[in-house]
């Protein structure tokens, strides 16, 4: 069983909403946060097997 666990720390997923909506000057996609509170900073690596699952059932699913 895995760990759950999160890179953001402290940092609410508001305030993740807040500085990606800054940062693309427009709303940010659901995957786009995932993909920010799910990834080892400064990496394209997810921090779970789980989270890799997630976002390919939602690729899949969107598709």
């Amino acid at each position: 069983m895995e760990k759950n666990v999160h890179t953001s720390g402290s940092v609410s997923y508001a305030t993740h909403n807040q500085i990606l909506r800054h940062e693309l000057e427009c709303a940010p996609t659901f995957r786009e946060l995932f993909d920010r509170t799910h990834k080892w900073k400064g990496t394209d690596d997810y921090i779970s097997e789980s989270a890799h699952t997630i976002t390919e059932t939602y690729d899949r699913t969107m598709a």
